[in-house]
């Protein structure tokens, strides 16, 4: 499973099921996803006290997908959509369900044109992980069409995630803690194909 989300995110495409040329109406989004955390701060928490790592000289990443349904609110300028997905970070052993409120906004009326997006959620549980917290991410892109109903939807992201998970046994860093808490921040790349 973890080699498809590999694959899948290398690839980092996207599909709305919409009428294209008009981005007006509903809109359906699959979003296989890769990030680049340029920071992590990983903190022990044992009572009263803590303890913090800092991984910034190992670089991490999280992979995961998510399924997105929206709406232009504002046809042909601002859509507003809920998404849910599920992610995993390898390097903190964390495995957690986003669900998140997205909101883009296109500058021009036109087919191509440059948008900007944001995300704005919470994380939940899985059965492997006892988790919540918090997700935002903010970016920007260009939707570039190749085709009469064939486009592309490339953005770059800062995606920032804030999250506690419980000792239940499955984590185990070496420490003995009552939670853990996890800080990442970083670059999100996507590369969408439209049709």
């Amino acid at each position: 499973m973890k080699y498809v989300f590999l694959i899948l995110n290398f690839l980092c495409f996207e599909v709305f099921s919409q009428d294209t040329s008009r981005n007006e109406g509903v809109y359906f989004t699959a979003n296989p996803k890769l990030n680049f955390h340029l920071k992590s701060y990983f903190r022990f928490e044992q009572g009263n006290s803590s303890y913090l790592v800092d991984t910034s000289e190992e670089p991490t990443f999280s992979y995961g997908f998510s399924l997105e349904a929206g709406y232009f609110i504002i046809p042909k300028s601002l859509s507003l959509g809920l998404g849910v997905g599920i992610e995993e970070n390898d390097s903190f052993m964390a495995t957690y369900w986003p669900v998140y409120l997205d909101a883009k906004y296109y500058f021009l009326k036109e087919r191509n044109t440059n948008f900007i997006q944001m995300n704005v959620g919470r994380v939940l549980s899985t059965r492997y992980n006892e988790v919540n917290g918090g997700n935002l991410l903010i970016g920007f892109g260009r939707k570039l069409f190749f085709t009469e109903k064939l486009a592309a939807l490339m953005s770059v992201n800062y995606n920032y995630l804030n999250i506690d998970y419980a000792n239940t046994g499955i984590v185990n860093f070496g420490f003995s803690a009552d939670r853990y808490k996890l800080l990442t921040h970083g670059l999100e790349f996507r590369i969408g194909l439209i049709f």
